[in-house]
């Protein structure tokens, strides 16, 4: 009774290692964060693979396991939000795919390149508008979950740049229907992660400066 009981135990435990190492181990590529994604990237795919990921992803979680077995990941990155997977794309695009710690898949950025902080330096506080500046980088730009107003965030090569919007006219206090720079907050690439704006810090993706430098 005593052996059928151990070797029980012992299938059991067999088991639970398998499953774990397949989870955190076997299928996870290793994380690379010092070579360029033109020196571990091969393979390229369609742009429409990926926005149909992102769309996806924008509705549930997606396993790694899943992720990994239709697209083969050969960029890896991690940082303090988790990881993230680069791509490249037969349009000359690259895919960015970013995964929290436990590997679930929770968000799909497709850009051709990152803008410098300087292609912003146009913008006035209080006359500039948010079409005037989406315009520019429509690509790169995060919405920040607060609902009294708007702000977005848009990842430069050099750090992030976050823009807030007064919604209401100065004058008539009516709501504008494309609002005006209220304020401009720069975070270089070395600030993060945040101790001062933990929305920004946990909302906006990072993405190392290796992969935003043309």
């Amino acid at each position: 009774m005593k052996k059928i009981i151990l070797i029980t135990v012992f299938v059991v435990a067999f088991i639970l290692f398998a499953v774990i190492w397949i989870r955190f181990g076997g299928s996870k590529v290793k994380y690379n964060n010092q070579k360029k994604v033109t020196e571990l990237v091969t393979k390229k795919y369609e742009e429409a693979d990926f926005y149909d990921l992102r769309s996806k992803a924008e509705n549930m979680e997606i396993s790694f396991e899943h992720f990994s077995s239709q697209f083969e990941v050969q960029c890896l990155r991690k940082t303090y939000q988790g990881y993230y997977a680069v791509f490249l794309l037969m349009s000359g695009e690259q895919a960015f795919v970013f995964m929290n710690n436990n590997m679930e898949i929770n968000r799909v950025l497709v850009t051709d390149h990152f803008l410098k902080k300087d292609a912003f330096s146009f913008i006035e506080k209080g006359k500039t508008t948010q079409f005037q500046i989406t315009n520019v980088d429509h690509n790169t730009s995060i919405g920040l979950p607060v609902s009294s107003f708007t702000i977005i965030a848009h990842i430069v090569q050099e750090g992030v740049l976050v823009i807030r919007y007064n919604r209401l006219d100065a004058e008539t206090f009516q709501v504008l229907e494309d609002p005006v720079v209220e304020s401009v907050t720069f975070y270089k690439n070395s600030d993060f992660p945040l101790k001062d704006d933990p929305v920004t810090s946990s909302s906006v993706p990072f993405i190392l400066e290796i992969d935003k430098i043309d």
